[in-house]
């Protein structure tokens, strides 16, 4: 199967958290894998989560606005904008 990805992702083990809603809530989880365009969070169920979310890798201090990509039973694919 050809590779779809725009960049090459890196495998990490990086704290990450999820940002959204108005007040705030944020989802911790780690940061499987990590690319220019994308992410791959584990973070627990992810079914409520929303479509659109914050994305920070606290050690690096950075934010990334996100779509929720595709949903699994404890990660969610990430796409940055």
């Amino acid at each position: 199967m050809p590779e779809r990805r725009k960049s090459i992702r890196h495998t990490t083990r990086l704290g990450g958290r999820l940002i959204y809603g108005p007040e705030g809530s944020t989802r911790d989880g780690i940061v499987q894998n990590l690319s220019d365009h994308g992410a791959l969070l584990a973070c627990g169920n992810p079914l409520h989560l929303p479509d659109r979310v914050a994305f920070t890798i606290p050690a690096h201090g950075t934010r990334r606005q996100a779509w929720i990509v595709w949903r699994r039973l404890d990660r969610v694919g990430l796409a940055f904008f």
